[in-house]
């Protein structure tokens, strides 16, 4: 019995290589845990996006086309109604959401009294799960109509600004036509480009944060000079109310550090989120074309693509890629 004795307890050296052990063992299990949440919330997202576009068509087989991106009239002298809505407010019974629906009053502006409280609910729907669900917005673009606090959304129906090249001009108007525009919808009859090949709605990912290159930027203020014009303050972006009744997003490009939107530039997909296609998805965005499906847009696709997938006559020849 003399060679027995007791361990009581780990050498200090035997401690630090446990420690170190596990150390690496999480290094190495973050990342691919988080690879598969995102993986996750990517694929909510397309789903989302899937239920946003049977709305979209059952709006259409209901009344014979999609409605318009915008109602209402253009200036604000004219009298309402027509009252401003989104199309949003329109497809709500198709997303499950009949008694918010109910509880809208369409015989209303959007932004009017009698909608302050219903347009507060967040719907699960109309938010990407890898961005920051339950934001409020107050859209501060909208002054001259009625300033509203109410829940933020991830993405907006699309068409095409001036800006972006060989758009410009009075020429090309009809070319810069989506599917849905501000007072005007369309049948699939008008979709010329084919269902398919055209862009309906995309994400604009975590307005009113102002997002640019990956990061949000509460030291920047937005390129506020560009379509819609708004008194945002630094780290804020105009925007992103479910219930507003500006609802396209008209592509045009940033420039390649996503800082500037006005005059167009190289960066078509996931530079800023201030009124360009934006989401939190590494390498690029979600995106529903006209015919339903949902297609991962990639941030390198070049702006003249990204605008010949967004017009729904244009004629261009696009890619399958």
């Amino acid at each position: 019995m003399r060679g027995r004795f007791n361990r009581d307890a780990f050498t200090l050296i035997e401690l630090l290589v446990v420690i170190a052990i596990i150390a690496v063992l999480i290094g190495l299990l973050v990342p691919a845990v988080q690879k598969v949440r995102e993986a996750a919330n990517r694929l909510s997202c397309t789903n989302n996006l899937k239920q946003i576009g049977i709305a979209l068509h059952n709006y259409e087989g209901t009344n014979g086309m999609f409605p318009a991106a915008s109602t209402g009239p253009a200036s604000t002298s004219a009298p309402t109604p027509p009252y401003r809505h989104g199309w949003v407010a329109y497809t709500l019974p198709w997303i499950e959401q009949d008694n918010v629906r109910r509880g809208y009053e369409i015989n209303a502006n959007w932004y009017d009294t009698v909608n302050a409280q219903v347009i507060l609910i967040p719907i699960k729907t109309y938010g990407c799960p890898s961005a920051d669900f339950g934001r409020v917005a107050t859209s501060t673009s909208l002054n001259v109509y009625g300033r509203r606090t109410a829940a933020a959304w991830d993405y907006a129906s699309v068409n095409v600004s001036s800006y972006a090249p060989g758009y410009s001009g009075t020429a090309n108007a009809a070319r810069r036509s989506g599917v849905m525009n501000d007072r005007q919808g369309s049948s699939i009859a008008e979709i010329l480009d084919g269902l398919s090949n055209t862009l309906m709605v995309s994400e604009d990912a975590n307005r009113p944060q102002l997002w640019v290159m990956g990061r949000k930027r509460t030291d920047m203020v937005a390129d506020t000079s560009n379509f819609p014009a708004g008194n945002v303050g630094p780290g804020e972006v105009s925007g992103g109310v479910w219930a507003e009744h500006q609802k396209a997003v008209s592509i045009g490009g940033a420039s390649a550090d996503g800082a500037t939107t006005v005059g167009g530039g190289p960066c078509a997909i996931n530079c800023t989120n201030d009124w360009e296609l934006y989401g939190m998805h590494p390498g690029g965005v979600n995106g529903l074309m006209a015919d339903g499906s949902v297609r991962f847009l990639k941030s390198t696709m070049p702006i003249d693509v990204l605008a010949a997938l967004c017009n729904r006559a244009g004629g261009e020849s696009v890619s399958t890629d």
